[in-house]
């Protein structure tokens, strides 16, 4: 969620799919009263952001929590208006699917489960570790979640697999 000041800025400038990182460039060249590069005003905002977390940690951690929580909720978060609306509708036109949250709690449980298995699946640890981090010290959005998507749905058969092998054993004893 932008802030006020972002979003009353954003109606200024013609529609643009990204209107919120141009505003959010256009104040730190202001600030700096000076046409800035784009790595100079993400510097700018990095600097703004770590002395909100120092002075805030709290308030922080409220939000990171709530991060996380979103990206294994089948909770609908775009930065992007043009997404948005392509996203809403795509929901109304698409054949019902499985819920993602089914999906996310599947694929927590298979994390644990698969956990026995670290040494063969640590690159798929290590992937979907770092993308669920930079999501929460960053924004949790669908775009950012979308790259690991297919570690979702891996894990999820993760436990289905086992619960299936284990169901198989446990068959096999009793035969």
């Amino acid at each position: 969620v932008y802030p006020p000041m972002v979003e009353s800025i954003a109606v200024e400038i013609p529609s643009d799919a990204d209107r919120g990182h141009i505003v959010y460039r256009l104040i730190a060249r202001r600030i700096n009263g000076e046409k800035v590069s784009v790595p100079a005003v993400n510097s700018y905002w990095a600097g703004k952001a770590s002395h909100f977390i120092v002075d805030h940690p709290l308030h922080w951690s409220k939000l990171a929590i709530r991060k996380l929580f979103s990206v294994f909720n089948a909770v609908r978060f775009h930065d992007i208006s043009q997404v948005s609306m392509n996203d809403s509708s795509l929901q109304k036109s698409m054949i019902p699917a499985l819920p993602f949250g089914i999906i996310a709690a599947m694929a927590l449980l298979g994390l644990l489960v698969s956990l026995k298995y670290w040494r063969e699946r640590l690159p798929l640890f290590a992937v979907f570790l770092c993308q669920v981090s930079v999501m929460v010290v960053t924004y949790a959005s669908d775009r950012q979640r979308i790259s690991i998507i297919a570690l979702f749905i891996f894990f999820a058969a993760a436990i289905l697999h086992e619960l299936t092998r284990k169901n198989i054993s446990t068959k096999m004893k009793f035969a």
